[in-house]
């Protein structure tokens, strides 16, 4: 594992929420959509912030990250408020040895069950970068607008002979 960084837990923390703030602000995360992950390979003291521990499983085997730490939004909770509330919102994974399994650290006042849902394809692209790279910092932001949803892109208009026919619209605001 690679020597750590200038940046400490509360740092890092307070830049997720930050984050969190900037995505509302640019109508980039409505209500509890958008998530935030942020991988850390250095030694990370987690208990005096998130004494709750649990052993998970991951979506899917890391061993090249065993010994990093995560810090993850917790499913459900909104980005605008992390700034404020952040031990409430976020939980801490520490990739056990073998990368199948993680001790999820969380607040005693923490408002999720479990970390975002999005967290299977944040490891995806953590895993695949940080192996990449050999980064030892490294974040993921997952916005959701709320003007845009599935396939909103695209116009469907039906003939007269009831064929359906596509275009591409680009993204826009509901009128």
């Amino acid at each position: 594992m690679a020597e750590p960084t200038s940046l400490n837990l509360d740092q890092i923390i307070f830049e997720m929420g930050q984050t969190g703030q900037r995505l509302v602000a640019i109508d980039a995360a409505e209500g509890a959509a958008g998530n935030i992950s942020v991988c850390l390979r250095w030694p990370v003291e987690l208990r005096v912030r998130f004494p709750l521990i649990s052993e998970i499983e991951l979506p899917q085997p890391v061993p090249e990250l065993a010994g990093a730490t995560f810090l993850v939004s917790g499913s459900g909770c909104r980005l605008r408020e992390m700034i404020d509330e952040p031990d409430v919102s976020i939980g801490c994974i520490l990739v056990d040895e073998g990368g199948r399994t993680g001790k999820l650290y969380t607040s005693f006042h923490r408002r999720f069950e479990r970390v975002t849902s999005e967290f299977n394809s944040h490891l995806a692209v953590h895993y695949d970068q940080i192996c990449a790279s050999g980064a030892i910092f490294h974040a993921v932001v997952h916005a959701q607008p709320p003007y845009l949803t599935y396939l909103s892109h695209l116009l469907v208009t039906r003939t007269k002979d009831t064929s359906i026919h596509t275009s591409c619209a680009g993204s826009r605001r509901p009128s």
